[in-house]
């Protein structure tokens, strides 16, 4: 019986480093973020510029891409059903990020939005472009899930950065840590012409503009991030 316990045990232990290895031999192989491979400078996204081009443009470059895949156009719901809202995409492997959104106003890109999922930190980021000038935050739940999401912004070259933090339990401290290796969910590229306009709707912040409590804030570096969480309606 002894035996027997010992070569399962063995066997166990044999198929878990196995799996171990493959895991780590995918995050090696994978491509990193297309936010750090990204060949032109912000705010334009591998040839796609907000402010200056057409959906049929986009969708061209979006075409020529091969990590793109599935791409789906979505239209505005008001005030005009016809008029195309944005188009996404999924991202297939190597690439690391997930969707990817090009939203539209008359016809004209006006932001590019990558989700990241964590394929890049906040290190690799502020590597790319430098410290955000503002930021702001707030406290989101669905369920029994409640996070912090951190948006810093960079108006004047057309850059937002998602930054979002699980909660602690109820009754622990109110404050989080941003630090260098914290994981980045969300890019957005967008036209620096349009900041005020597009601040106000849901593209660079994920809040309704009338719900946001509190205003933009410089950004402090990082460290400690204090908050206070929003009571639900």
């Amino acid at each position: 019986m002894k035996r027997f316990l010992l070569i399962n045990g063995g066997i166990l232990l044999f198929l878990a480093a196995i799996v171990g290895i493959v895991a780590a031999l995918a995050h090696f192989t994978r491509d990193p973020s297309t936010v750090l491979t990204n060949p032109c400078d912000p705010p334009c996204w591998y040839g796609i510029q907000p402010g200056e081009m057409t959906s049929v443009r986009v969708l061209s470059i979006l075409m020529d891409l091969p990590s793109v895949f599935s791409i789906r156009e979505r239209m505005r719901r008001y005030p005009r059903s016809d008029e195309l809202f944005h188009l996404e995409w999924r991202f297939g492997r190597p690439s690391p990020d997930t969707l990817g959104y090009a939203y539209f106003d008359d016809d004209t890109c006006t932001a590019v939005s990558i989700l990241t999922h964590g394929s890049l930190t906040v290190a690799d980021a502020f590597g790319r472009f430098g410290e955000p000038e503002l930021m702001w935050m707030h406290t989101e739940k669905a369920g029994a899930q409640e996070w912090l999401e951190v948006t810093l912004l960079y108006s004047s070259v057309g850059i937002v950065i998602e930054v979002d933090f699980d909660l602690p339990a109820e009754g622990a401290s109110n404050h989080v840590e941003i630090r260098e290796e914290s994981p980045v969910w969300r890019v957005t590229y967008f036209d620096p012409g349009r900041f005020q306009d597009l601040l106000d709707s849901e593209i660079l912040i994920n809040e309704r503009s009338r719900n946001r409590p509190g205003d933009l804030m410089p950004w402090s570096g990082l460290g400690a991030i204090h908050y206070t969480k929003e009571q639900s309606e």
